[in-house]
């Protein structure tokens, strides 16, 4: 879709351009024929951009791409950079003996971007009771992956660790983009933890 909007606008400025040569060259006092042959060249530039307009429309007009519909279901929108499922939740101890929730999540670069990490991507956040769960310093085995990078088309585990309320309420787990104007929720899903 990005590729067509471009060859659009190249179009379109080379329409212009040929319009203004040939207006300059038309005001100029130059044979009849000079001007014909300008006036040629931008109907074929008016040509050339009513087709690509025409291919535009017809790509609209197409179904949607079905790995548009199973992103979505993934924890992937089509203007996300990044994708990530909820894989599971487990109920641990943080590093002061206190219960916790491990969260995995598998982290997706989509974008055509630099390397990319959950931790600098994506912003998760757990409630349970209604109430947002502090983040809980915990060892977990091996690397949680939070700052981890990976390039795109590349996936990565991460696990994080969050403060329990209590050891019998759900909890609920949110992600979304980092940065981002409409917060919208990239995955969502509802654990039973007792």
């Amino acid at each position: 879709m990005k590729i067509i909007k471009k060859i659009a606008t190249v179009v379109g400025f080379i329409v212009i351009a040929l319009v203004i040569i040939g207006a300059v060259a038309g005001g100029s006092g130059k044979k009849k024929s000079d001007s014909a042959s300008s006036q040629e060249t931008v109907q074929a530039s008016d040509s050339k951009a009513e087709e690509k307009a025409e291919e535009k429309a017809e790509e609209e007009k197409k179904p949607a791409d079905t790995s548009a519909a199973e992103a979505s279901s993934s924890g992937e929108t089509p203007d996300s950079k990044y994708s990530v499922s909820i894989d599971n939740a487990t109920v641990g101890t943080d590093y002061a003996g206190e219960p916790c929730v491990f969260v995995t999540y598998t982290f997706t670069n989509v974008s055509d971007e630099d390397p990319a990490s959950f931790g600098w991507s994506l912003i998760s956040e757990v409630y349970q009771n209604g109430v947002q769960c502090e983040t809980a310093i915990a060892d977990i085995e091996g690397d949680s992956n939070y700052t981890t990078k990976v390039k795109m088309g590349n996936s990565i585990a991460v696990t994080q660790a969050y403060k329990l309320q209590d050891t019998t309420t759900d909890v609920e787990v949110e992600v979304k983009e980092l940065i981002s104007f409409d917060k919208k929720v990239l995955a969502k899903q509802v654990f039973t933890i007792a």
